[in-house]
C-alpha cells in the first residue's frame, strides 16, 4: 500500500503559498493564518512608527519638563545567556525601576504572565520558580535571596523616576513589559549586542501616553519583513512586549 511521504520544505512553502493565494480573504483558513501569526511570531514594527513614538516621546517630555535615561544596551553573550538558563519559561518580563533616581530595568523569567501586587506578596520573586537579573553596563547581575524584594523595586519605582515620568501629559506609568518566550525563540540566538530602546505610544485601551520598549535587531534567522521588490530584509525595530499593569 502507498504511503504519502513527506513533503520537503521547498515543497510545503509552495504549497502554502498556492493555499493563500487561491484563498478568499476572509475565509477561516486565512483568518486561522492572521491569528497564528499573532500568536506565535514576533511583532517588526516599520520605522517610522519607532520614529514617531521617540518624537512622542521627547515632546512630552520636554513639555513635562523631565528627563530620564532612555536607552539600555545589553551584550548579546549576557543576553543569550539569561534566555538560554531560562529556555523552559514562558515569558520574559522587563521591569521598570529607580536606580538611586535613574531609570533602569530588571529581567525576570517566569510561567506567569500578570503580576498582580495589589493581592499579598504575589509580585515578588520565587527563586525556586524564577529568576531575575538587573542590568548593569551591559551585562546582568543575577538576584538572589538577598535581593530586593520586587514590591519594593515597585514602590521606589513608583516614587522616585516614576514619580517624575507621571507628570507627563495623559500618561500611564508603565511597571513592567512582558515578552513571549516563544517569540523570543525564534531569533535562535541573537548576532548582536541588543539595545532597548524607550519610546512612548498611546494606549488603545485607556488613550493614555505609556512607555515602551523598542529594539533594533539584525538577525540572519529572522525575516523582518518583505521590500516593494519581494526581497527579504533581515533587520528593523521590534516591539514584542505587552504592557503592564
Amino acid at each position: 500500500m502507498e504511503t504519502k511521504r513527506e513533503l520537503s520544505c521547498d515543497e510545503l512553502k509552495r504549497q502554502v503559498i498556492t493555499a493563500v493565494e487561491n484563498a478568499d480573504c476572509d475565509s477561516e483558513f486565512i483568518l486561522g493564518i492572521k491569528n497564528y501569526l499573532n500568536i506565535f511570531f514576533n511583532d517588526p514594527v516599520p520605522a517610522d512608527l519607532f520614529d514617531e513614538a521617540k518624537k512622542l516621546l521627547n515632546d512630552e517630555c520636554h513639555n513635562a519638563r523631565v528627563a530620564f535615561k532612555d536607552s539600555f544596551l545589553i551584550s548579546k553573550n549576557w543576553l543569550n545567556r539569561i534566555i538560554g538558563e531560562n529556555w523552559d519559561k514562558e515569558f520574559m518580563h522587563i521591569f521598570f525601576i529607580d536606580d538611586n533616581g535613574e531609570l533602569s530595568i530588571v529581567f525576570r523569567f517566569s510561567d506567569t504572565e500578570t503580576f498582580r501586587s495589589t493581592v499579598g506578596q504575589d509580585i515578588n520573586l520565587d527563586l525556586n520558580k524564577e529568576s531575575a537579573y538587573l542590568l548593569k553596563n551591559g551585562q546582568v547581575i543575577q538576584f538572589d535571596r538577598l535581593s530586593s524584594e520586587f514590591s519594593s523595586l515597585t514602590a521606589a519605582y513608583k516614587q522616585g523616576v516614576g514619580n517624575r515620568i507621571s507628570t507627563i501629559q495623559n500618561s500611564m506609568l508603565t511597571e513592567y513589559i512582558t515578552y513571549s518566550m516563544k517569540k523570543i525563540f525564534l531569533f535562535n540566538g541573537f548576532e548582536h549586542d541588543i539595545t532597548l530602546e524607550l519610546g512612548c505610544v498611546v494606549d488603545s485601551m485607556n488613550k493614555k501616553n505609556r512607555l515602551t520598549l523598542f529594539t533594533y535587531v539584525n538577525d540572519k534567522d529572522r525575516i523582518h519583513h518583505i521590500n516593494q521588490t519581494y526581497a527579504r530584509v533581515y533587520e528593523g525595530y521590534y516591539d514584542l512586549g505587552n504592557l503592564k499593569p
